[in-house]
């Protein structure tokens, strides 16, 4: 199997698997054109065809999880503040003491 990284039509990056038929939820290693590896977890196949698999990786709620709470929590629903690797928060907590979840939806009326 030979994995490497794709633009998508979205915009996303995403991965081109050739020589093997692959799954949601599989991980597989993707090899950059640098040589340097990275094990991903697929989202979904998006298309599949002359032995050749587009696919969205990374499943966003898992990798949320995954993240240890930092500091704060939200007034309204209790979800806690999660900062990435990188230094972005993931789940982030407004001034007003809600996540954006909840604020969005005050902000909305529902």
């Amino acid at each position: 199997m030979n994995a490497t990284w794709t633009k998508l039509k979205s915009g996303e990056w995403g991965v081109r698997v050739a020589g093997a038929e692959v799954k949601a939820g599989e991980t597989i290693v993707v090899t950059k054109k640098s040589g340097e590896t990275k094990t991903v977890k697929i989202a979904r196949v998006l298309w599949t065809g002359d032995g050749i698999s587009l696919c969205a990786v990374g499943n966003l709620p898992s990798a949320i999880e995954s993240i240890p709470p930092v500091g704060r929590a939200c007034i309204c629903c209790g979800a806690r503040e999660r900062i990435d690797s990188r230094g972005y928060a993931v789940v982030k907590i407004y001034r007003s003491g809600e996540c954006q979840d909840c604020y969005e939806e005050r902000k909305m009326g529902y």
